[in-house]
């Protein structure tokens, strides 16, 4: 009795792992089929992600289509992703003015702070 329940645990684990071999991963999520699958949902993430960099930052003449089967569309990967760099440190930069204004603007003067308070008494 004990024998046969090992048999089929161990028959349930090697069926699990051809199921798991079959399957393709694909930026963690499980894709089934042939690595064609993997490259269309890449080359979709890739038109999103130029899809949120505007359009002046975006160096001219870039598409992004498909797997990176030739070396143009290898260089307009790379230089997809360099704009995408370039967008986040102008982002970045915006956010650190914007806080250093802030900052500016909020604090008020000490000869401004000191006539409030000489107000409040009187």
């Amino acid at each position: 009795m004990m024998i046969l329940r090992s048999m089929r645990m161990r028959r349930r684990k090697r069926m699990r792992r051809r199921a798991n071999r079959s399957q393709i991963k694909c930026s963690g999520a499980p894709i089934l089929g042939r690595r064609g699958d993997c490259s269309a949902a890449i080359s979709d993430k890739l038109t999103a992600l130029k899809s949120l960099i505007p359009k002046s930052i975006q160096t001219a003449g870039e598409s992004v289509k498909g797997s990176p089967s030739s070396s143009s569309e290898q260089q307009q990967q790379s230089t997809l992703f360099q704009d995408t760099a370039n967008y986040i440190v102008l982002l970045k930069s915006q956010v650190l003015l914007l806080q250093s204004l802030l900052d500016f603007y909020d604090t008020p003067s000490q000869p401004i702070a000191a006539a409030a308070a000489v107000d409040l008494h009187n």
